[in-house]
C-alpha cells in the first residue's frame, strides 16, 4: 500500500477513546502512563494501521492507533508529527520500527520538539515508543521505561573498492559538536580524491589541499558526521582540520561531529588499514622516525608524525649503531604532554646489549604504546657511550593508532 493510502487508513478512530475522555492531565509521567493504559483497556484493543514505508506528515487521527513503519525498501523514513496544539493535551499514539534496515526518524512540527530534541530516531528493529502531546510539544516513553540510547556510536570504517581513496562507513548516530542535536547517518561510501558532494559514492573532502590534489602528503584526514539543516539528513565529510570549527562546511550543513581519522602516505593515498572498534591497524608499518639522536640520554626529541593529535600509537622502536665505537646502546619512545615535555611515568625504554657493538647490528628493539601530543608529535631519544651521534640511528615504526576519544572535538 502506498504511503498516502496507508495514512488515509488512519482516519477511522475508536470513538471510545477521544481526547475529552482521556483524563491525561496528571502532573507526572506516571499519572499519564496510568491513564493511557486505562484508555487502552477500555477500548479493548490497540488497533494497528497499515505499514508506512515513505516519508509523510501524520494526520491527527492516530489516537488509539499503533503505527508500524518500515524503511527497508526506500531508505530511512521521516515522519512529521501533527502540531501538538492541534493534537491537544493528552493526545498519544504508539510508533514502532517494523523493518530490519534504515532508521525511522520522528520530526516535530515546525520548531516543536520531542523530549527537547528536534528529531527522534528509532534504529533497532521492533523498537517502539509512545508519543504524548502536552499541547505544545511531545514526550516519549516506553511501557517498560527502557532507556533510549542517545550515545555517540557506530561509524565503522572499511576500505572501498578504490582502497587508495574510498572509505565505506557503517551506519552511526551522534550528537553534534555542540551537543544540541542528535542525528543518524546511514551506511555510505565517500571518495576522498574528490571535493565533497552529498550522498554515497560521492566526493568526501571539504577543500583541495593544492591545485590538482585533494588529500595532503603524509598527513591526517579527520572524519565528520554532518547534519543537514533543512531535513536533518546525515552525511560524512573529511577535512585536514581536527576541529569542526576549522572544516569548510557545505552550504546548509551547520552541525557536525568528529567521528574518526585516517592517515595518508607520500603519494597522497589513504594508507592500507583495518579498523576494529576504533583501532586503526596498518597493513604495512609506517616509519615515522629514522634519525640520529643529538644528545645521549635525552628523551625530548620531538618529531611530528602522520598520526592524529592525542592518539594512542603502537609499533616498534629499533636502535642501530653503525660503528664498533658505540659501547652501550638503547632507544626509547615516551608519552608526551601538550607542551612537548616527556612524561617519564609510563615511558617505555628499550635497552640493547652492553659491550662493543658490531657495525650495522641492531642492539636494541622492542614494542611501544604511547600517546601523541596535541600537535601530532612523539618524544624519542637514545643512549650510548663511546662514539658519536653519527654512529647511532633510532627507527620508530608505527603499526596502528586509536584516538583517545574519536568523538572528541
Amino acid at each position: 500500500m502506498a504511503a498516502n493510502e496507508a495514512l488515509n487508513a488512519l482516519s477511522t478512530t475508536d470513538a471510545s477513546n477521544t481526547p475529552a475522555d482521556d483524563d491525561v492531565v496528571g502532573a507526572t509521567l506516571d499519572d499519564e502512563l496510568r491513564s493511557i493504559k486505562a484508555n487502552i483497556a477500555r477500548a479493548g484493543r490497540f488497533e494497528a494501521t497499515a505499514t508506512v514505508t515513505a516519508a509523510a506528515t501524520l494526520p491527527v487521527t492516530l489516537l488509539s492507533k499503533s503505527l508500524p513503519v518500515d524503511g527497508s525498501v526506500g531508505g530511512s523514513v521521516t515522519l512529521t508529527l501533527p502540531a501538538a496544539a492541534t493534537a491537544g493535551n493528552g493526545f498519544f499514539f504508539y510508533v514502532f520500527k517494523a523493518g530490519t534496515q534504515n532508521d525511522v526518524i520522528l520530526d516535530g512540527d515546525s520548531a516543536e520538539t520531542i523530549d527537547g530534541l528536534t528529531t527522534f530516531t528509532l534504529s533497532a528493529q521492533y523498537s517502539g515508543l509512545f508519543l504524548l502531546s502536552d499541547g505544545s510539544g511531545w514526550s516519549t516513553f516506553r511501557d517498560d521505561r527502557t532507556p533510549i540510547d542517545r550515545t555517540n556510536r557506530g561509524f565503522s570504517l572499511t576500505m572501498g573498492t578504490d582502497p587508495a581513496h574510498d572509505v565505506n562507513f557503517g551506519a552511526g548516530a551522534c550528537w553534534d559538536s555542540t551537543n544540541t542535536f542528535f542525528y543518524s547517518v546511514d551506511a555510505l561510501t565517500k571518495q576522498f580524491d574528490a571535493i565533497w558532494a552529498v550522498g554515497s559514492a560521492a566526493g568526501g573532502m571539504d577543500v583541495s589541499v593544492s591545485a590538482g590534489f585533494v588529500m595532503a602528503v603524509s598527513d591526517v584526514v579527520h572524519l565528520y558526521a554532518i547534519r543537514k539543516d533543512s531535513d536533518r539528513s546525515g552525511d560524512i565529510i573529511a577535512s585536514l582540520s581536527s576541529t569542526w570549527a576549522g572544516v569548510t562546511q557545505p552550504s546548509g550543513y551547520t552541525y557536525g561531529r568528529h567521528i574518526g581519522a585516517l592517515s595518508t602516505n607520500a603519494s597522497r593515498n589513504i594508507r592500507t588499514f583495518v579498523e576494529t572498534g576504533g583501532e586503526v591497524n596498518y597493513g604495512v608499518y609506517v616509519t615515522e622516525v629514522n634519525a640520529e639522536p643529538t644528545t645521549s640520554g635525552v628523551l625530548q626529541l620531538l618529531t611530528t608524525v602522520s598520526l592524529p593529535p592525542n592518539a594512542r600509537a603502537w609499533g616498534s622502536v629499533r636502535c642501530a649503531p653503525d660503528d664498533a665505537a658505540v659501547n652501550v646502546a638503547a632507544c626509547a619512545v615516551a608519552h608526551t604532554r601538550a607542551n612537548g615535555a616527556a612524561v617519564n611515568q609510563h615511558a617505555n625504554f628499550y635497552w640493547g646489549d652492553t659491550g662493543a657493538a658490531t657495525a650495522d647490528f641492531a642492539v636494541g628493539g622492542a614494542m611501544f604504546n604511547v600517546v601523541t601530543d596535541s600537535t601530532q608529535r612523539i618524544s624519542w631519544g637514545g643512549y650510548w657511550t663511546g662514539g658519536s651521534p653519527s654512529n647511532f640511528v633510532v627507527t620508530v615504526n608505527v603499526s596502528g593508532f586509536a584516538l583517545v576519544d574519536r568523538f572528541a572535538e
